[in-house]
């Protein structure tokens, strides 16, 4: 019996972000836009996986042009409450 060809790993969505360099939130919101090619497992609500190689093409390729950009700035809500109540 011969062995399996090694394949690649999935990965989660923190691998994906710390490879493209942005936040879990991001990598998980570009993959339900459709912006980034991953798997769910399970049902609505699984965990999403990813293939690094499959997600580095998409990029190459062009149809995740918006991936690469800065994460929105961190708004501070408290401040915002306390301008209101101001």
């Amino acid at each position: 019996m011969s062995a399996l060809p090694e394949r690649e790993p999935y990965v989660n969505t923190q691998a994906v972000a710390d490879f493209l360099d942005l936040a879990p939130s991001t990598v998980q919101d570009k993959f339900e836009r459709g912006e980034l090619p991953g798997y769910r497992l399970g049902h609505k609500h699984g965990r999403i996986r990813f293939k690094l190689s499959e997600v580095d093409d998409a990029i190459r390729r062009g149809r995740v042009a918006a991936a690469i950009e800065e994460d929105p700035p961190v708004v501070d809500l408290s401040e915002r409450r306390r301008e209101r109540s101001a």
